[in-house]
């Protein structure tokens, strides 16, 4: 039943004429018929209030609790938007953005120092495979290690980039974006 359905109800039980309960309510008559007739199908909430009360009747009569409290939501919403120029859209996507940083684990010190020393390990042992193959002559491992030490310092940004099981922060992603958009590859600074 829609909240017009149930003021004509009330209404017609009390025997009120539109014009009567328009009048001890406080609203043009026009807007009573619209709501009754479902054209106006969610009301302002505080002419809601003003109808249950010409109707002699608590608010959660024409409404359930979920309905007030979306209204009063929604009506928020729309007033606070309108005070920040924007629109009640747009403010909804700001408050889930916030909610979800603000829903963000914050980690530990320990297990911070944890994450960074497992890294360190995979990142040694990568850099292990790298440097070391049991197939050279021990004479070329020094000339192996300059370069893959000066590989490494000159493209740190997009070595990361390729290192096995870091986890990417947006801005490594957006960094990871540019290089594809530029045609480049972690590589491809050989």
């Amino acid at each position: 039943m829609t909240i017009g359905s149930k003021i004509r109800q009330i209404r017609l039980e009390r025997g009120i004429k539109q014009k009567d309960l328009a009048a001890s309510a406080g609203i043009p008559t026009i807007t009573l018929q619209q709501y009754e007739r479902g054209v106006t199908k969610q009301p302002k909430i505080d002419q809601v209030k003003k109808i249950a009360i010409a109707l002699d009747v608590p608010v959660s009569v024409l409404l359930n609790t979920a309905e007030i409290e979306n209204r009063v939501q929604e009506e928020t919403l729309e007033l606070i938007a309108e005070n920040l120029g924007t629109t009640p859209s747009a403010l909804k996507g700001e408050i889930e953005s916030a909610k979800r940083k603000k829903s963000r684990k914050i980690l530990s010190q320990e297990e911070v120092n944890r994450q960074i020393a497992e890294a360190e390990q995979e990142h040694t042992a990568y850099l292990e495979k790298l440097c070391f193959d049991p197939r050279m002559p021990d004479e070329d491992y020094p000339a192996r290690i300059r370069y893959v030490t000066s590989f490494i310092e000159n493209n740190s940004d997009t070595l990361k980039l390729a290192m096995p099981g870091t986890s990417m922060l947006p801005d490594d992603i957006e960094e990871a974006k540019k290089i594809r958009a530029a045609g480049g590859t972690p590589d491809s600074s050989k």
